[in-house]
């Protein structure tokens, strides 16, 4: 016990015990802080130094598809730890933007510029089939997007003026939910650095253009409805992927300017679907610079990346932590959500277990 004199316990034993429960706190904090911020990230893969991948799919929680440029397929069944690579000897010189998983040996990949091109295999890559061939000018397909009920959607540039190219099960279509395809402005493009510009289920479908002008389409059964974004300065600038949560009802529009990696405008959106529209919700800041992909680890924590790093938040897109500065186009949580993996330019796949 410290003295006491008059009754007063003495200034300096006052200021050591608030200087004690003051580092305790530092202390607790910092506990809480280094538990909150517990994710290693790693570098898995850099065997094909050529190649920029693009896509990326899980088939489980340890196993997963990449592709990209030069017909580049590869295929991992254990973490990361050892690749198959898998691509078709025909298409040399191709590259495969996006790939999607379609059942456990049951993959379809699409090959951007023309001809328009998607193959699948069933047999894990085995074998390859040309699912869809379209040689006509203009053509640049993108992405593709698997829904829950097992469809497959292709979008790319547009072919015919006004409208996207959308495939549904390899044959064009030009309407969703009955309302016909649009196109606000002719600068509009439809490319996705990440293949991910399209989602669908059975009640909505969104599409998102980038370019001169960005716009988020939502189509419904009760109609179609166009939400301008922030014009770019070129047909490199604005939106290049899409992330939404339908259980969660989040959506992410990530983007900046392909020339200018280090600017910030315009390259992070976020939005939920209220009574069939969309309402978006201003951040407090954005993550640095260009970025291509999303994904959502739970309510609050959301992980970016593009040219300019890989970034984590974790009050929801208010705030933000560099994890890498090293650059990624997409990136994929597995079905369980413990890992999240990346994949780039300079034949780079990487890992961030969480």
């Amino acid at each position: 016990m410290p003295r006491v004199k008059n009754g007063i316990v003495p200034e300096s034993v006052w200021t050591g015990r608030i200087a004690s429960r003051f580092v305790m706190q530092l202390a607790v904090l910092g506990f809480f802080a280094s538990t909150l911020m517990a994710q290693r990230y790693e570098v898995i893969n850099q065997e094909n130094p050529e190649v920029s991948y693009r896509g990326l799919a899980f088939i489980t929680n340890s196993g997963f598809v990449v592709s990209g440029s030069r017909n580049t397929i590869g295929r991992s069944t254990d973490g990361g730890r050892t690749f198959q690579w898998i691509q078709a000897a025909a298409y040399t010189g191709r590259d495969f933007r996006d790939i999607e998983v379609l059942g456990d040996l049951h993959y379809a990949a699409v090959a951007v510029d023309r001809p328009g091109l998607i193959i699948e295999t069933r047999d894990g890559g085995a074998t390859w089939q040309e699912v869809f061939y379209k040689d006509t000018a203009g053509i640049f397909l993108n992405a593709l997007f698997k829904t829950v009920s097992g469809d497959l959607y292709a979008v790319g540039d547009p072919v015919s003026e006004g409208r996207p190219y959308v495939l549904k099960n390899n044959r064009e279509i030009t309407a969703l939910f009955n309302h016909p395809l649009r196109r606000l402005h002719p600068g509009e493009a439809f490319f996705a650095a990440s293949g991910s510009n399209l989602y669908v289920d059975d009640s909505l479908a969104l599409l998102v253009s980038g370019g001169k002008a960005s716009v988020l389409y939502s189509y419904s059964h009760q109609g179609v409805q166009a939400y301008p974004l922030e014009k770019g300065a070129g047909e490199t600038a604005g939106i290049n992927g899409m992330y939404y949560d339908p259980v969660r009802n989040k959506g992410l529009l990530l983007g900046g300017d392909f020339n200018e990696p280090g600017l910030q405008k315009g390259n992070f959106f976020r939005f939920s679907v209220r009574q069939g529209a969309l309402v978006f919700h201003p951040s407090r800041t954005v993550p640095t610079g260009y970025k291509t992909d999303a994904v959502m680890v739970d309510d609050q924590t959301l992980i970016v990346c593009g040219y300019s790093g890989v970034e984590i938040s974790r009050d929801g897109g208010d705030s933000w932590q560099i994890i890498t500065r090293d650059s990624y186009n997409t990136c994929a949580i597995s079905p369980d959500g413990k890992t999240v993996l990346l994949a780039g330019s300079a034949g780079k796949i990487g890992k961030i277990s969480l």
